[in-house]
C-alpha cells in the first residue's frame, strides 16, 4: 500500500476527529494548567467517582470504536446505525470528551473542571454539524436524514420512534 493511499484511508476513518481530538486534548491540558485560577469545588470521593467515570468512558470508546466495527463500515461506505450508534450518532467523540473531562476532574480534584464538557459539546456540535454531516447527507441521502431525526448528535438518548 502506498503512502497516499494510507493517508486517504486515515482521513476517511478519522474525518473531523483528526482535528477535534488533539484540540480537546490541548484544551484539557490548558484547563489543567489554569486550575489554580479557577473556583474549586471538591468533596470526599470526587477523585474516585471521576476515575470510575473516566474508566467507563474508555470502555464506551472501546465499544464504539472497535466492538462496533465502525472502521469496516466506513471503509465500505456503509452507515452504521445499530448498537451504540442507535443511541448517539457520535459515541466515539462523546467517549473522548467524557474521558478528558473526568480525567481532568480526577487529576485536579475540582468539580468546577466539568465546565470543559460543555465546551467539548459545543466543539463537537459545530465541527460535526458543519463539516462531517454535510458529507454524510450527500453520501447517504434520505437514510442519513432519517437517522439524524431519530438519534441525537452528542447526547445519548433512546432513539425516537416514527
Amino acid at each position: 500500500m502506498k503512502l497516499n493511499q494510507l493517508i486517504e484511508i486515515i482521513l476517511k476513518i478519522t474525518d473531523v476527529g483528526l482535528f477535534l481530538v488533539p484540540l480537546m486534548l490541548f484544551l484539557t491540558a490548558l484547563s489543567f494548567y489554569f486550575n489554580d485560577y479557577m473556583p474549586s469545588v471538591s468533596f470526599k470521593g470526587l477523585v474516585h467517582i471521576s476515575a470510575i467515570l473516566s474508566f467507563a468512558s474508555l470502555i464506551l470508546w472501546f465499544v464504539a470504536g472497535f466492538k462496533s466495527h465502525i472502521v469496516n463500515y466506513v471503509l465500505k461506505d456503509q452507515l452504521l446505525t445499530s448498537g451504540l450508534y442507535a443511541i448517539v450518532r457520535n459515541p466515539i467523540y462523546v467517549a473522548i470528551a467524557l474521558f478528558f473531562t473526568f480525567s481532568l476532574v480526577c487529576l485536579t480534584n475540582n468539580l468546577c473542571q466539568i465546565w470543559i464538557l460543555f465546551l467539548f459539546w459545543l466543539l463537537i456540535t459545530i465541527l460535526v454539524k458543519y463539516v462531517e454531516e454535510p458529507k454524510l447527507k450527500k453520501k447517504f441521502k434520505e437514510s442519513y436524514i432519517n437517522y439524524c431525526q431519530r438519534v441525537n448528535r452528542c447526547i445519548p438518548w433512546f432513539p425516537k420512534r416514527k
